[in-house]
């Protein structure tokens, strides 16, 4: 599995390793999926999908991805409270693994 460096200038995609990434104590989806349990449970929204591609162009680096998403979401962005990641899934897993 891919995704785009956290909070990073890099471009490009990096393997994100099953037991750390950057040194963290957990797996990043592991975080990702206590953050869900929590949202379920508290009525919260630590984490969210946005979904919506407005856009994507080839450039010379690679390219660059254009995403929509609600305008509070963009004013929690634009105060530093959440922070966008990328994710890449695989289409037919992901369609197989939901349909299971």
């Amino acid at each position: 599995m891919y995704g785009v460096g956290l909070l990073t200038r890099r471009v490009g995609c990096i393997k994100i390793s099953p037991y750390k990434y950057n040194n963290m104590k957990k797996n990043v989806f592991d975080v990702f999926k206590e953050m869900n349990a929590n949202d379920e449970a508290n009525g919260t929204a630590t984490l969210g999908m946005c979904p919506t591609l407005v856009r994507a162009d080839k450039t010379k680096a690679g390219g660059h991805v254009t995403m929509g998403i609600p305008g509070e979401e963009l004013i929690n962005i634009m105060n530093g409270t959440k922070f966008p990641v990328l994710l890449l899934l695989d289409k037919a897993e992901y369609q197989r693994l939901m349909e299971e």
